[in-house]
This record gives C-alpha cells, structure tokens and sequence, in this order.
C-alpha cells in the first residue's frame, strides 16, 4: 500500500490494519456533548488572583 506521500507501508502489522492518514478535517466531528470539569469566570479563581484582577478591571486615572 502508498501513502499520500508516495511511501510503501504495510497492510497489516500483527492483526492491526493500517489506515492510511487522510487529513485533520475528513471525518464528521461526533455530536456528544464535551465533559469537562473547568469551570468558567471568576469563581473559579483563587483569592489574590481575584483581587488582582478586581484592580486591573478599573479604569486607571489618566496622568499628567
């Protein structure tokens, strides 16, 4: 068998059958939702990076 490069690869190897790479976006993206346990927006943050970010959140006072 030849891959997309013009390279000899084996059919089998063991009871494997190799399946040639066709690219990133060929197949249909399965409709099962994601799990996932981040969670999102500031209650997730520790403490000081609350704080830090509740300081940086306000606008600055313009200098002279």
């Amino acid at each position: 068998m030849i891959n997309a490069v013009g390279r000899e690869i084996p059919e089998k190897i063991g009871d494997y059958v190799v399946k040639p790479y066709t690219g990133a976006y060929t197949t249909v993206p399965s409709d099962a939702p994601v799990h996932t346990l981040r969670t999102a927006g500031k209650h997730s943050m520790c403490p000081e990076t609350r704080k830090c970010w509740e300081v940086l959140r306000k606008p600055s006072k313009p200098q002279d």
